[in-house]
Formats: structure tokens, C-alpha cells, sequence
């Protein structure tokens, strides 16, 4: 063959044999020495806030009440938290709490009780690790962890 014809034929292999070697030899090469081992379980991490005060029960903290969406506060709980920060988080959104409602609850509670200290809650941060086999969607393991606790002013 002269050389035209070998450069045609060789380009025509580079352009076919990657889509026939995807099927047959690619996926063997996963497991080679910096390839990621195939998982069979999905693994995600949730963090939540629950309020506790003496006289109600607790609390769901909803990242909405703050202004923050869902995604956003999971992003921050999970930064702070790999920082070993948790603390300083959840002194934060309390704070931000407390900015936003303190104003309204505090004349609630005036008017009700005008003499009555306003009792103190414990904010705690939980750490919710959901495991899922790939294979069984339906079938989730749960774990929670307490990450921190703090306690805070109540409000209503």
C-alpha cells in the first residue's frame, strides 16, 4: 500500500476502534491505578437544625425562616463542618435568627408576660447520613450524628 492510502486507513481505525474498544476493553481500564473503585452504594450528607426549649416540643429548624434556600445552607453546614467550625455556624444562624424575629417575639412576649424571662432554648446541629444501595433505591440506611449544641435566648 502506498502511503496516502495507509494514512487514510489508519485514520479511519482512530476514528471506529475507540467506540468498538468502549464496549469491550474501556471498561477494564477503570480499574487500573488512579481509576476510582466502582461503588455500590450512594452515600449523602444532610445537616439539620432542631431547636429544643423546656416547655414546647422540639423544633425543626427550616433554613427558609433566615432567607437561606435548602441547597445553600447544606453548602454552608457542610463547609463550616469539615472546617471543625460547626459552632461558630450554629451561633451564626441563630443570630440571624434572633435578628430577624426577636423584634416580634419579644413584644409578644412583653405584652403576654411583661415580667417573665424569656427561657432558654438549645439549638443542636445534627449530621444525617443517608446510605442507599445503587441496586435498592427504596432501601436507605440512616445515621445521625450530633454535631454541636448551643444554647440561645427563646423566641416564639
Amino acid at each position: 500500500m502506498n502511503f496516502k492510502n495507509t494514512t487514510i486507513l489508519a485514520m479511519f481505525f482512530c476514528l471506529i476502534v475507540p467506540f468498538v474498544l468502549l464496549n469491550n476493553f474501556y471498561p477494564f481500564w477503570r480499574f487500573g491505578m488512579f481509576a476510582e473503585p466502582v461503588k455500590s452504594q450512594v452515600q449523602t450528607e444532610k445537616f439539620k437544625i432542631y431547636r429544643f426549649s423546656p416547655s414546647n416540643p422540639p423544633k425543626y429548624f427550616s433554613p427558609e425562616k433566615i432567607g437561606f434556600d435548602e441547597n445553600q445552607f447544606l453548602y454552608l453546614a457542610r463547609n463550616y463542618y469539615y472546617k471543625s467550625q460547626t459552632t461558630f455556624f450554629l451561633k451564626e444562624v441563630a443570630r440571624l435568627y434572633s435578628k430577624k424575629y426577636s423584634q416580634s417575639s419579644s413584644q409578644k412576649v412583653k405584652k403576654l408576660h411583661p415580667k417573665k424571662e424569656v427561657a432558654k432554648e438549645i439549638w443542636k446541629l445534627y449530621r444525617v447520613v443517608v446510605t442507599q444501595q445503587i441496586q435498592q433505591i427504596n432501601n436507605a440506611q440512616k445515621d445521625s450524628t450530633l454535631v454541636t449544641s448551643i444554647h440561645v435566648h427563646g423566641f416564639e
